[in-house]
């Protein structure tokens, strides 16, 4: 239950366990976390990947995140798709979008 919205088995993210990242990725692990999280009183919850990648990336300090999909990605006013977006250029876009 999130602002009073029961999402059933959806969840958000309330903790990352970063030095146990950091531990694994000093050991030349690779690092592979799913959608799927336990809270403390052991119910599994679905997260969606593009938020447990963004709070990973926050959470770790990463300096970079590249993110992959099934669609074509982000297009500009003329449906190109763009190679990179920069935070600015992201508000702009979506402000485009929302005028229509």
């Amino acid at each position: 239950v999130d602002d009073g919205i029961d999402y059933c088995h959806s969840g958000r993210i309330r903790r990352i366990d970063e030095e146990a990242i950091h531990r694994q990725l000093d050991s030349n692990a690779i690092v592979l976390i799913g959608p799927v999280a336990v809270s403390v009183t052991g119910e599994s919850f679905n997260l969606t990947s593009e938020e447990v990648a963004t709070q990973l990336a926050i959470k770790l300090k990463a300096e970079k995140m590249i993110g992959f999909c099934s669609s074509q990605g982000v297009t500009d006013a003329e449906g190109n798709i763009l190679s990179e977006l920069f935070p600015n250029d992201a508000q702009k876009r979506l402000e485009e979008l929302e005028e229509g």
